[in-house]
C-alpha cells in the first residue's frame, strides 16, 4: 500500500472547525447555572461495575438524566451553549466510550428537559461525532455539523483511518422548536470541505507514481468517495454520481455502486434529504 501526503490547491478554508465547541465545553464535571446543577456522576451498578452519566438537578431534585451511560468519565462531556439568541444557554451533552457503537448527543432546554431540542439517536444509521458548532449563515443562531460515518469499510482497499465521510448540518427551527436537518441550505459549506476536484484528479493522474496504479493509494480512493458523499449529502446527488463515474475506473465499479446505494438506502439522513 502506497500512502503519500499530497497538497491540493483547491482546498478551501471553511467554518467546520471545533474551536467554538471546545470553548463552551466545561473543563469540570459540574456546572452551576441559575437554579440548576448539571453534573457528570458515577454510580455503582454491581460490586465491580460503575457507570457514568449526566444528571440535571433543579433545587435539589433530579429533573433529567441521560438514558445512556459510559464506563468512564472521560467519555462524557457537558457544556452550556447559546444556540438561540435571546434565550438561556442550552445544555449540550456528549456520551461515548470504547464499548459503545457510536457517540450519543443531546441538546436540552433546561426549562423543558423532557423535550430535547436534538437527540442523535434519531439518526442511528450515521453514528458520527459532532465536529463543529457555529453561526454558519450569520443569522445569530448557532448551527452544528455532525460527521456522517456510515461508510466505514466500504471496500478492502480503504482502511478505517481513511474512511470516506461527509457532514450533516442541523439548524434550529423556531416553528418546530428543535434542530432539523439543513444540508441543502448549507450545500456550499459542505462542499467547501471537499479537497478533490476534477482539476486535482487530472493533476494527480499526471504523477507517474499514482498513474501506474492509483488504487494502491487509499487516500486517493477514499477522496473519490468523499467527494461523492459531499455532493450527495449536500443535495446534489447527480453531480456526485457524475464525479464518481468519471474518476472511479476500476473493474468493480458496478459492485461498488451497489454497495454505495445500499448504504445510502440505510441512511436516515440521506432518506430525509431526498424524501425516500
Amino acid at each position: 500500500m502506497v500512502l503519500l501526503n499530497i497538497g491540493f490547491s483547491s482546498a478551501q478554508e471553511n467554518k467546520l472547525d471545533d474551536k467554538l465547541l471546545r470553548k463552551y465545553l466545561s473543563s469540570t464535571d459540574t456546572i452551576y447555572f441559575k437554579d440548576f446543577v448539571i453534573t457528570i456522576d458515577t454510580v455503582k451498578i454491581y460490586e465491580t461495575t460503575h457507570r457514568t452519566s449526566c444528571y440535571v438537578f433543579k433545587k435539589g431534585k433530579c429533573i433529567f438524566s441521560v438514558p445512556i451511560s459510559s464506563l468512564r468519565k472521560k467519555g462524557c462531556e457537558i457544556g452550556l451553549i447559546p444556540f438561540i439568541p435571546g434565550e438561556d444557554k442550552k445544555l449540550f451533552l456528549h456520551i461515548y466510550d470504547d464499548g459503545m457503537e457510536y457517540p450519543c448527543y443531546w441538546i436540552i432546554d433546561l426549562a423543558n428537559p423532557d423535550n430535547p431540542l436534538y437527540e442523535s439517536t434519531d439518526y442511528n444509521s450515521e453514528h458520527g461525532r459532532i465536529v463543529s458548532v457555529g453561526d454558519y449563515d450569520g443569522d445569530g443562531y448557532l448551527e452544528f455539523a455532525q460527521a456522517v460515518s456510515n461508510f466505514e469499510w466500504i471496500c478492502d482497499d480503504v482502511s478505517h483511518a481513511s474512511t470516506p465521510s461527509t457532514f450533516a448540518i442541523f439548524k434550529y427551527s423556531v416553528s418546530q422548536r428543535k434542530f432539523i436537518l439543513a444540508n441543502k441550505q448549507f450545500s456550499k459549506l459542505i462542499l467547501s470541505d471537499t479537497l478533490f476536484t476534477d482539476q486535482d484528479m487530472i493533476d494527480f493522474m499526471k504523477n507517474p507514481v499514482y498513474a501506474k496504479n492509483p488504487r494502491d493509494d487509499e487516500y486517493y480512493l477514499s477522496n473519490i468517495l468523499s467527494v461523492f458523499l459531499n455532493y450527495t449529502y449536500g443535495g446534489q446527488e447527480n453531480k456526485g454520481w457524475q464525479f464518481f463515474n468519471r474518476w472511479y475506473g476500476w473493474s468493480d465499479k458496478e459492485k461498488m455502486k451497489l454497495e454505495i446505494k445500499d448504504r445510502l438506502k440505510r441512511s436516515d439522513i440521506y432518506n430525509q434529504l431526498y424524501q425516500k
